[in-house]
């Protein structure tokens, strides 16, 4: 099942031309005084298979919105598992243990993270990042999140992958300006002024079986979109 909240906050043209330029001015800060960037350049590899397989899931997303059959769902589940298969195979990072980020970090050029069986990733980042309370996407860069337990049936009721308590006056916890998929992740108790978990400020952003709770802001509780934004098998509370 396909839930969009109403969350999900769209900015109209005034606001987007004025987030714009205060961003861009937080922008540069962020890139020069970052404490950790994660720079990893794009592979051919990356984008063909990790690349092609988000977007035939979320094309997979769109067509059961249109036609909830159960062939379409059957479809967007294969999707799924073919998506993090791709990313298990050209993961940049592999989370086998459990494991936890504190320091705010720059996403450049292509970067796939996967958590296998047994693993877990929390994201709990100490003081609010500029802009992304946990992970800043790049311009030109993208990131794909994938795990070993993703499936649309549990909307993210036991997501490998966790972002808590991180806060952003821009996206409390992600922020991106490129191409942005997860799986399998829970967003709660993150703020900004602008989305309160995932700022998708002018890129992709495709989100499935994952799970949004308590999470605060002036416009966009849970997410603010000005890109383009696909979820589905999610929750929202």
């Amino acid at each position: 099942m396909v839930r969009v909240s109403e969350q999900v906050s769209l900015l109209n043209k005034e606001d987007r031309l004025r987030h714009r330029h205060r961003v861009g001015s937080e922008w540069k800060w962020s890139v020069s005084v970052a404490a950790l960037l994660l720079s990893i350049a794009p592979s051919l590899a990356w984008a063909d298979a990790v690349g092609d397989a988000s977007s035939a899931l979320q094309a997979a997303i769109v067509a059961y919105a249109a036609d909830p059959s159960t062939a379409n769902g059957a479809a967007m589940q294969a999707a799924l598992t073919a998506y993090n298969q791709a990313v298990a195979s050209n993961a940049t990072t592999t989370v086998s243990t459990a494991t936890s980020v504190s320091a705010w970090q720059t996403v450049f050029g292509a970067t796939a993270i996967y958590v296998g069986a047994g693993g877990a990733l929390s994201y709990a980042v100490s003081g609010s990042g500029p802009v992304g309370g946990a992970i800043n996407v790049d311009p030109g860069a993208a990131l794909a999140i994938g795990s070993a337990s993703a499936n649309l049936s549990d909307a993210g009721a036991h997501s490998s992958v966790t972002f808590s308590g991180n806060s952003s006056s821009f996206g409390g916890a992600i922020f991106n300006t490129n191409t942005v998929t997860i799986a399998d992740s829970s967003f709660s108790n993150n703020s900004a002024s602008f989305a309160g978990a995932i700022y998708n400020f002018s890129g992709t952003a495709t989100i499935v079986d994952s799970s949004f709770s308590s999470n605060t802001a002036t416009q966009g509780g849970a997410i603010a979109n000005d890109g383009m934004a696909t979820i589905a098998g999610s929750s929202f509370s």
